[in-house]
């Protein structure tokens, strides 16, 4: 993994990238990206390293997805080894690290929105279950004019910030729970749902979420790699896309993913691009 340190870390060399929303911390100083050599964290403010930031960057590497090239992500080469390591700092008791990872709608939703740059361009974009924010930086690339990345997940967020820093764009952070807000409660003009649908009481929740949005002329995108909850009608392929994925979360090396746009009886028309099968 190449050092970023001088590049990134704001210690007077290389290039600044734009500012991306994080938080400050106590000390007003902006919270640091993992591929930093040092990784400031809210309740560690002594420019010490954390063993787990340690950790973390001794597992993580940069790439660029492979259906995705012009963004640059960080992530773990492989899930077991990562996963034992932060076992060893707390005892066994961890999750697994999937926030480490590109999940298979993310980059089908970033390579559908990167060639068609218009369904974002000057619309504000909230991507729920961002993950790593893939999707996210891909709006904000395409002309996006403020882009919110939404997870529960204080680790992937934390990555959502990375993956933003690293490729020079600037998205906001949001770490709320946001499935059971009502429509007027999202003022977004499109709304992105990655993968959702992967278990049974989730997917309930994300298909009230994404009706009631579409019901409301949210134009709303789904990246659906064929979860055993996925939303059986109310939405039109605009695309099916050709994934590489880790044959250690998904059994395979590849999955196709489903761009979906949910319809509804106030859905703004739109002539959608026309369907297509993508490979990698």
């Amino acid at each position: 993994m190449k050092d970023v340190s001088g590049a990134w870390c704001g210690n007077g060399s290389g290039s600044q990238a734009p500012p991306v929303w994080t938080g400050r911390a106590p000390d007003g100083e902006d919270r640091l990206p993992w591929p930093c050599v040092t990784v400031r964290a809210e309740a560690h403010l002594s420019g010490t390293e954390l063993p787990f930031d340690a950790v973390v960057r001794d597992h993580l590497r940069s790439t660029r997805p492979a259906i995705v090239p012009e963004i640059e992500t960080v992530e773990a080469a492989e899930l077991v080894p990562l996963w034992n390591a932060l076992d060893g700092l707390d005892g066994g008791a961890g999750e697994p690290p999937y926030w480490a990872f590109s999940w298979p709608g993310s980059p089908a939703l970033a390579r559908h929105l990167l060639d068609h740059p218009a369904i974002v361009r000057g619309r504000t974009v909230l991507d729920v279950g961002a993950g790593n924010g893939l999707a996210s930086v891909a709006c904000a690339i395409a002309g996006a004019s403020r882009v919110v990345a939404n997870d529960v997940d204080p680790w992937s967020l934390r990555m959502a910030e990375t993956t933003a820093h690293v490729n020079g764009v600037a998205i906001e952070i949001d770490g709320r729970d946001r499935l059971d807000e009502p429509p007027e409660a999202v003022p977004f003009d499109v709304v992105l749902v990655g993968d959702l649908f992967y278990a049974r009481g989730l997917a309930a929740r994300a298909e009230r979420f994404v009706r009631g949005l579409a019901a409301a002329g949210r134009e709303v995108l789904i990246g659906e790699p064929g979860r055993d909850y996925a939303l059986r009608d109310g939405w039109q392929v605009e695309a099916s896309i050709g994934v590489p994925v880790s044959a250690e979360l998904e059994r395979a090396r590849a999955i196709v993913v489903r761009v979906l746009r949910m319809t509804g009886p106030h859905v703004a028309d739109r002539e959608p691009p026309a369907p297509r099968r993508r490979t990698a």
